[in-house]
């Protein structure tokens, strides 16, 4: 092949993989906001309290909490904070990506996290459990839970150190 050959297959490549990059777009578009959304009955009579404020925020967790429906993103949101049973100051939001007709479309909403403060609980473990987990040398320690953080992960006293730390809920048992 000539110089003029290979320039001209170089720019037509060019072009073709900046179109596919200009029609291959992640858009993320907010499509209503609502004072208050929940997939469950709640009690009026319940004193409910603020347990997490904007939760779902940022590109990168509605990137995270994206979901095929409306109800599962709420889902999404409200499990991730133990004890929440719905959201107030809700914002709904569609996330596309894919090339022309080959589009996925996901739905994210972000929060505020509401529920009964005293009834957190997250994957069969409470507050003040004792529990069993593996030491990075791989001897098996006790320890109590001292606070459920988020949907993966706990705060977890060890009893012979007395020292608290993070720890997944799939890495301690009862």
């Amino acid at each position: 092949m000539r110089d003029e050959e290979i320039l001209m297959v170089a720019i037509i490549v060019f072009v073709i993989v900046s179109i596919i990059i200009l029609l291959y777009r992640k858009k993320i578009k907010q499509i209503g906001k609502l004072n208050m959304i929940s997939n469950r009955n709640f009690d009026n009579n319940t004193e409910y309290q603020l347990l997490k404020s904007y939760a779902g925020t940022g590109k990168k967790d509605l990137k995270r909490n994206k979901a095929n429906s409306i109800e599962d993103a709420i889902d999404l949101v409200v499990k991730s904070t133990p004890g929440g049973e719905f959201l107030k100051n809700v914002k709904l939001y569609t996330l596309s990506k894919g090339v022309l007709f080959f589009k996925n479309q996901y739905y994210a909403v972000e929060g505020d996290v509401w529920g009964v403060n005293g009834n957190k609980s997250f994957k069969g473990f409470n507050i003040g459990d004792f529990v069993q987990y593996k030491s990075l040398l791989g001897k098996y320690r006790k320890g109590k839970i001292e606070s459920l953080k988020d949907d993966r992960t706990c705060l977890l006293l060890d009893i012979e150190k007395n020292k608290v730390f993070e720890i997944s809920y799939d890495n301690i048992s009862k």
